[in-house]
């Protein structure tokens, strides 16, 4: 009887000594990823029907389906898939309920901090950021 008390005590202490180190190894990916400097300006540019459009981002930005975003995506999944707002003297963005796949400059994310000449896919549309 000690015997399984024994082993199920060592396969607890083996659980948790896999998460703590599991969890660490998360903790130094997220910031070992490069932050950008702080901003206080932000606009988005995309091109439409052969047109360049330009659009100043005031938090909170949003993009989607419904028609009070701030741009409008005819092909988004939810009303509003994605959100730019101000974190600690940055821009980030969040992806928001129901929302499709978002890529930042060829990654797949659901949120982080956007910095100067980042490019956001989402919805099939392509759009610039830039910051300063």
């Amino acid at each position: 009887m000690a015997y399984w008390i024994l082993g199920i005590l060592l396969l607890f202490i083996a659980l948790v000594a896999g998460f703590i180190i599991i969890a660490r190894k998360g903790r130094e990916l997220r910031r070992a990823q490069p932050i950008p400097p702080p901003a206080t300006t932000a606009f988005v540019r995309w091109i439409e029907d052969g047109k360049t459009f330009e659009l100043e981002v005031h938090p909170p930005f949003y993009l989607g389906r419904k028609s009070d975003s701030n741009i409008v995506l005819q092909n988004a999944r939810a009303d509003y898939e994605i959100c730019i707002f101000h974190h600690k003297q940055r821009f980030a963005f969040e992806s928001l309920d129901r929302a499709g796949i978002i890529l930042v400059n060829g990654e797949e994310k659901l949120a982080g901090y956007i910095g100067d000449g980042d490019v956001i896919q989402i919805a099939g549309r392509e759009f610039s950021f830039h910051c300063f």
